[in-house]
């Protein structure tokens, strides 16, 4: 069942990168607001369990082991300037997870990009437009995901999200 649900769901988000799903409009927002990366955590979780609230699911927990996994795939990203599940080293979501070592029956994976200067209004952007697309709305209302890793970067004029879910 494990088995069946990582290949679903990479075969899911694969599909969305091909036709485009997976690349977010670029916003342009007016007032330059940057915040910390643990706030920048926190305020992206609680719009995450704000979504999962208004269709009656349980909060997401913050882990710190899948916020590691998702922090270093959002550098790695960031560092080498592209955008897409599968990392710069041929790594999945699910070999990441793996490697450090994370527990899990089912996994899941969400990318997010955006530009612009005010980061809890591109947060908003990214989670918007995640919950408009199939596979990432799948992830997010998924009742069997219990736990979540943030990882967000930001360069001078982007963003990038990576939110990893394990239950």
């Amino acid at each position: 069942m494990v088995e069946y649900l990582r290949i679903r769901a990479l075969i899911g988000t694969l599909a969305l990168a091909a036709s485009g799903g997976l690349l977010l409009p670029t916003v342009t927002h007016a007032a330059h607001s940057r915040t910390s990366p643990s706030s920048d955590k926190r305020i992206l979780l609680a719009i995450v369990n704000r979504d999962r609230a208004s269709h009656g699911l349980l909060p997401l927990r913050l882990n710190s082991l899948l916020t590691h996994v998702a922090l270093l795939h959002s550098k790695d990203m960031a560092a080498h300037d592209y955008f897409a599940h599968e990392g710069e080293d041929g790594s999945t979501p699910f070999s990441r997870m793996d490697r450090a070592g994370a527990r899990y029956r089912y996994a899941g994976e969400n990318l997010g990009t955006d530009t612009g200067s005010n980061q809890i209004a591109m947060l908003e952007a990214i989670e918007t437009a995640m919950l408009q697309s199939p596979g990432h709305r799948a992830n997010l209302l998924r009742a069997t995901f219990t736990r979540v890793g943030v990882g967000i970067v930001t360069t001078p004029d982007s963003i990038y999200v990576t939110e990893d879910f394990a239950g």
